[in-house]
């Protein structure tokens, strides 16, 4: 659904994967069911808000986003097009406790693994999703050689039922944080990580992921709950990987506060430096609700506009 991912040129999304095979570093619910449609409980560990004061103050934090951006400039007012197909390899990590109990373990198969990786091409592709949308040229496939020059199938899994804080929280304040995962992670350079864990925040959040203007080697990778990885969470926090942020990106207040009754519209000045920055989508308020009437944010679009966007 590359409608749902953004309607910006391929060369854009060319420029933005080139930068992230280099060195990414995107930022960016507890059930006992694996694989569980959206839902409206704060699903992306993403915060906008930060990452805007990070680029205001944090001077080494704004260089590196500049640098991304000068280069992404350049390259789409140059408006060239490749009709080849940019590959990324990744590695999912699944980090599971192994503990015989078949409903929070964090253990999906390798099978999963793939059908998970197939729904995202799928999805970047823009097959049978939306006919408004297009083939962003793109494709995610498992590392067929590891590190040493192995083969392998680009699935690694780590037991983690001796990490009595992990059993107990997976990956939150209260748990491992994002550092000891890094232990298991591939060189950054060459591939992209992908962790899959049993949970994250105490159930709170479906998935995280860095934006690729902010790289780094300190941080990196998509991180999301097994049971929400053949699902349109891990399509949603690749596409902050590929630099798109969320359509409702602006409205308030906290997000860690927000609801619908306080909740204000973004600004909408400049389509291109406010919002998510693309023009493709009105500036609308965050909503899981029925995808019908007008957008109270312009009482122009159609909701539908943003509620079929996976972003």
């Amino acid at each position: 659904m590359i409608r749902v991912l953004k309607n910006i040129t391929l060369l854009s999304f060319q420029i933005q994967l080139f930068v992230a095979l280099l060195a990414l570093n995107i930022n960016a619910q507890n059930t006992n069911k694996k694989f569980i449609n959206n839902s409206p409980s704060n699903p992306c560990g993403l915060n906008d808000k930060l990452h805007d004061s990070l680029k205001l103050y944090d001077q080494n934090y704004k260089n590196s986003a500049q640098y991304f951006r000068n280069i992404l400039t350049q390259n789409m007012q140059n408006n060239t097009k490749s009709n080849t197909k940019l590959q990324i390899p990744c590695v999912v990590h699944v980090f599971h406790k192994n503990d015989g109990n078949t409903n929070n373990h964090g253990e999906i198969s390798r099978d999963e693994v793939r059908n998970g990786i197939r729904i995202l091409n799928e999805n970047l592709k823009n097959y049978n999703i939306d006919s408004y949308g297009v083939d962003a040229n793109i494709e995610v496939v498992l590392a067929a050689r590891d590190e040493n020059g192995n083969c392998t199938d680009g699935i690694n899994y780590i037991d983690m039922s001796n990490n009595a804080d992990y059993y107990d929280h997976g990956l939150s304040s209260d748990g491992v944080d994002k550092a000891d995962l890094y232990a298991h992670r591939w060189d950054v350079r060459y591939y992209y990580n992908i962790y899959v864990v049993t949970e994250i925040n105490n159930g709170r959040t479906n998935g995280s992921a860095y934006y690729p203007e902010t790289f780094s080697f300190i941080k990196d990778g998509t991180y999301i709950c097994y049971y929400r990885f053949s699902t349109t969470t891990l399509v949603h926090e690749i596409g902050h990987a590929l630099n798109l942020m969320h359509t409702f990106k602006g409205d308030g207040p906290d997000p860690q506060n927000w609801s619908s009754s306080t909740a204000y519209c973004p600004d909408n000045m400049d389509c291109t430096t406010d919002g998510d920055e693309c023009c493709d989508t009105p500036p609308h308020i965050r909503s899981w609700d029925c995808p019908c009437g007008t957008n109270s944010c312009d009482n122009i679009s159609k909701k539908s506009l943003y509620t079929k966007n996976i972003m």
